[in-house]
This record gives C-alpha cells, sequence and structure tokens, in this order.
C-alpha cells in the first residue's frame, strides 16, 4: 500500500511538471505587479520561481513610477568614461533633449551636463518614460559612435530614474543639479555653460522654468540666492 501511494505521487508529480512545461504560466496583470522575464522562453511571469528548467536572470527589477509623474533621472557613462568629448557634442545632446521633449510632450525643470554623466529633472507620462529617454540616449549614441568612428554602448547599463514626490526634494533636487559643477570643483554654477542655470536667469530654450519660480513667488532673486547664495544646505 505504501509503495502504491508513493507510485501514484511520483506518477502526479511527472504529470505536472510536463504540464508546467507545456503550459508556461504567463501574466496578464498590469506593470504595477512585481514580475520577471525569463531569458529562456522570452515571456514575462508574475511570482514565479522558475521557468521550466532554466533559472531566470533576475538582474533587472521593475521601475519605480512617481505619481508625480516628476523623476530626477541620470544618465552615465560606461565604466565612467566621458560622454561627451568637446562643446559640439554637448550642443547636440541638448538639441536631441529638445526633441524629446516635444515629441514625448516632457517638461523639463532643470538639467545638468557634465563630462562622463548628465542630469535631468523632468515631467513625463509614467508609460512613456522610458521610452522617451532611450530615443534620446539611440539618438545621440548614434551620432557620437558615428563621429568618433567608434561602436558599442556609450551609457552605463540602463537609466537611473528617481521619483520625485514632494517639494521640499523638488527645490532641494534643482538645486543639487544647478550646483554640480560648482561640488565637483569645474566651474562656479552662474558660470557653467551647460545647465539650465542659465535659463532661468535668461530666456529659456529648453526648460519649463514657471513651476520651479512659482515657489519663489516668481522673484529672481530668491530663486538665486537659494541656489547660490545659502551656504546652509546640504548639497
Amino acid at each position: 500500500l505504501y509503495v502504491s501511494r508513493v507510485c501514484v505521487i511520483l506518477f502526479m508529480l511527472k504529470q505536472k511538471q510536463k504540464k508546467n512545461r507545456a503550459n508556461p504560466i504567463i501574466s496578464t496583470q498590469s506593470i504595477s505587479n512585481t514580475y520577471f522575464h525569463c531569458n529562456y522562453c522570452s515571456q514575462n511571469f508574475i511570482s514565479i520561481p522558475f521557468c521550466g528548467e532554466r533559472r531566470w536572470n533576475l538582474s533587472r527589477y521593475p521601475r519605480n513610477f512617481a505619481y508625480s509623474q516628476i523623476y530626477h533621472v541620470i544618465l552615465k557613462g560606461i565604466d565612467g568614461h566621458d560622454i561627451f568629448y568637446d562643446n559640439n557634442d554637448k550642443d547636440f545632446f541638448l538639441k536631441q533633449l529638445l526633441t524629446t521633449k516635444q515629441n514625448f510632450n516632457l517638461a523639463i525643470y532643470s538639467y545638468c551636463l557634465m563630462s562622463n554623466h548628465v542630469h535631468l529633472v523632468i515631467k513625463c507620462p509614467n508609460e512613456l518614460l522610458s521610452k522617451s529617454i532611450q530615443s534620446l540616449q539611440i539618438r545621440y549614441v548614434s551620432y557620437f559612435n558615428k563621429k568618433y568612428e567608434r561602436t558599442g554602448h556609450l551609457f552605463q547599463g540602463r537609466f537611473k530614474s528617481k521619483v520625485v514626490e514632494n517639494q521640499k526634494y523638488f527645490l532641494e533636487l534643482c538645486r543639487y543639479v544647478h550646483r554640480n559643477p560648482e561640488n565637483a570643483g569645474i566651474s562656479l554654477t552662474q558660470k557653467y555653460e551647460w545647465s539650465s542655470y542659465k535659463e532661468y536667469l535668461g530666456e529659456a530654450k529648453i526648460i519649463n522654468k514657471n513651476i520651479l519660480l512659482h515657489y519663489f513667488n516668481n522673484n529672481l532673486n530668491d530663486f538665486i540666492y537659494y541656489t547660490i547664495g545659502m551656504t546652509d544646505i546640504d548639497d
């Protein structure tokens, strides 16, 4: 009797295993759920430990989305290498950033181009975040590789995005982005050519400056003091 029960159990497990291999469970739930991608069968699954006999690659996690739709986006050069070799490269990147803004209906609150990374503070529909930034990256990498006769990746992995959900963090973040060159010992904030700070003082070519200035009652002097005059705020 004991042997019979064991045989029945083994038979049921074998049949279940065959069924799972023939009909893998495919997620029909939204992106808000925890999901993983199987490199073996190219399907997305929710909370399933393995597909068939292959383990999954769990190196990537679902991106967090903001209720505010405002993000701090960071693009880094692969292995810390430069992504801008001259000012023409930076100028081309800003033109592509403007094109991306127009194509994907973005609002850009601040930006800063450093030699090996870029900071952006943007508002973007959640469903377009990855597509918009990838579009920007693809166009710039195509230009860069052609100009310098190179191939392969330029940016480090997928871009980083941090959610911005409150006013205090938004203000501190924009201040941090504008002061990035000064904190790195490269240039004074007000003299750096490749950040959005100069647009707040003059003509806005790329940014949407009304939101940030609104928090200073549209007083430009208060904005300048907060950004470069205050010394008791940690960057």
